[in-house]
């Protein structure tokens, strides 16, 4: 691959050895690096044989539904899916090599862009209908908490286009004035005209 080419798919696979030589298999198989994700099949097929085939099917459905996140805390996890148990499960997934802790109490955690990649894929071929709703929660509490940029794009996940507007209106002017009209571009291009034009 050129140099710049084998960066960014390094960057994209987070440098993890394994996945890198799987990409490269896949490369090899007429695969452009451009897309080479957590779906490609040797990628699917080693993180399905060498880690999620070790979980219990309680905590591949965590797994699953709190995929969509893109920072894992138990609060978060227990907002999100109704529940009180979401530090033990996220503990559990670390000792399977599924979540990786994002700070030394292991409050915080994410699952490896591959991984993340593969699941979220998973429960939107799977349970379309599921995937949506948790991304119109999700998008819920990331308002509550003032993170409007997520919650924008979990409602735009979620279909919900009235909020996505209601969200690229609250960060169009700010967003701007930072020089990001690429964001501006893609949160207007999910409504439609009329609403843009509104």
């Amino acid at each position: 691959l050129p140099r710049h080419e084998a960066a960014a798919l390094a960057e994209r696979l987070e440098g993890w050895p394994a996945a890198l030589f799987l990409a490269a298999l896949s490369l090899h198989s007429g695969a452009q690096a451009s897309t080479v994700s957590g779906d490609d099949r040797f990628l699917a097929d080693y993180l399905e044989t060498e880690h999620l085939a070790a979980l219990s099917p309680e905590q591949r459905r965590f797994a699953l539904q709190t995929s969509l996140l893109a920072e894992l805390t138990s609060d978060a996890c227990d907002s999100l899916l109704a529940r009180s148990d979401s530090a033990e499960m996220l503990e559990s997934l670390e000792d399977a090599g599924v979540a990786v802790p994002l700070d030394q109490r292991r409050r915080r955690y994410r699952y490896r862009r591959i991984v993340r990649d593969l699941l979220s894929r998973e429960l939107e071929r799977s349970e379309p209908e599921t995937a949506r709703a948790l991304h119109r929660a999700a998008a819920g509490r990331a308002a509550e908490i003032g993170a409007v940029e997520e919650a924008l794009e979990h409602a735009a996940a979620a279909g919900d286009v009235k909020r996505v507007a209601d969200l690229a209106e609250r960060l169009a002017v700010s967003a701007c004035g930072r020089g990001r009209l690429d964001a501006v571009e893609r949160w207007l291009d999910l409504v439609p005209e009329d609403d843009v034009e509104a």
